[in-house]
């Protein structure tokens, strides 16, 4: 009887512990899914924007700029070229330069340059330059202009009273892709102070230079 009574015990023991596992599964609810929310993405600061490196013009003029020095050093004498005609010029014209680039004598600094007064009140003083690149080479030619005191660099502009580049550029196959004769390209050199002034001239297989003294009076 005892036997019988432990093993009856044995059954509803091992009945008992399934009816424990068993019955949560099928009587508790399914949990709904909920995906791992992503990470929120932080913008990371990049620092403040570079301000852009812009290359001050020359500040006008407002007065006269003096008289021109009395000495300046002596650049090497450049070539010179008579014509019989040139463009809307009437009769001969001599330039000044070095093959194949030249300058219309007259539109030219010589020793001493007489300055334009500047256009306004607050304007820049100016001397104006005819290039004339020809007759059968039109290389593209680069132009500086600087005051040998300071090293200041004299700005350019192209068919525009105001300054506009501080290297000036003449590029013929650019401007003038069917040339067959002389090319023509007319500037104006800003100075902002009175000085001697050097005006390098460069392209491939040649160069130059000039020096001239520059300056304004009452009387110029």
């Amino acid at each position: 009887m005892r036997r019988l009574t432990l093993a009856v015990l044995s059954a509803l023991a091992v009945v008992a512990l399934i009816l424990s596992v068993w019955w949560p599964l099928h009587t508790s609810r399914p949990t709904a899914f909920s995906p791992t929310p992503a990470p929120t993405f932080t913008a990371v600061p990049l620092g403040p924007t570079p301000t852009p490196v812009l290359t001050p013009t020359p500040l006008p003029v407002t007065g006269l700029l003096g008289a021109p020095p009395r000495i300046c050093p002596v650049a090497p004498a450049l070539d010179t070229l008579n014509l019989a005609a040139l463009g809307g010029f009437s009769g001969p014209v001599q330039m000044t330069g070095k093959a194949p680039v030249w300058a219309v004598k007259g539109y030219f600094p010589a020793r001493v340059a007489a300055l334009e007064p500047a256009s306004s009140p607050h304007g820049w003083p100016f001397i104006a330059i005819m290039w004339e690149i020809g007759p059968h080479r039109y290389p593209e030619v680069t132009v500086r202009a600087f005051a040998l005191g300071t090293g200041d660099t004299a700005w350019w502009g192209v068919d525009t009273d105001t300054p506009q580049v501080p290297v000036l550029d003449l590029n013929p196959a650019s401007e003038f892709p069917t040339a067959i004769d002389w090319v023509p390209f007319r500037t104006l050199l800003f100075i902002t102070h009175a000085g001697c002034y050097e005006i390098q001239v460069s392209w491939a297989g040649g160069s130059r230079y000039t020096i001239f003294a520059a300056g304004e009076t009452a009387g110029v």
